[in-house]
């Protein structure tokens, strides 16, 4: 799962912890 629009870090950090 791949997000563009990033406007709360803590999505930011779940995307990242999930790359």
């Amino acid at each position: 799962m791949q997000h563009l629009t990033h406007k709360d870090p803590s999505e930011i950090r779940y995307c990242r912890n999930n790359s």
